[in-house]
């Protein structure tokens, strides 16, 4: 089977392209209207240049959109060329 519990996701450790661990996944954000996985909420190590540019909540947890993530058995991979791509195109479309 190659599906993952979202009780197995949760505390996984989040790394990046060096393989180091960048924080923690505390949440999954879901769409109310048709139940679409849209990201992951992480509670980060330290705060990046990139991850301060991701939404936050109140308890320093930044919003990273399921597309600029890998998830395997062990971790999250959060490929940092690919949000930094959707920030790019995000901002072309707020301006």
């Amino acid at each position: 089977m190659s599906e993952i519990s979202f009780s197995k996701l949760l505390d996984l450790p989040v790394k990046n392209e060096k393989m180091e661990k960048i924080g923690d996944v505390v949440d999954l954000l879901v769409k109310k209207e048709d139940g679409k996985i849209v990201g992951v909420l992480i509670k980060p190590n330290k705060l990046s240049e990139l991850l301060n540019k991701l939404p936050m909540d109140e308890n320093g947890c930044v919003a990273v959109p399921f597309s600029a993530i890998k998830i395997n058995a062990d971790f999250i991979f959060l490929n940092e060329r690919k949000l930094k791509v959707l920030l790019i195109r995000a901002r072309r479309y707020t301006t």
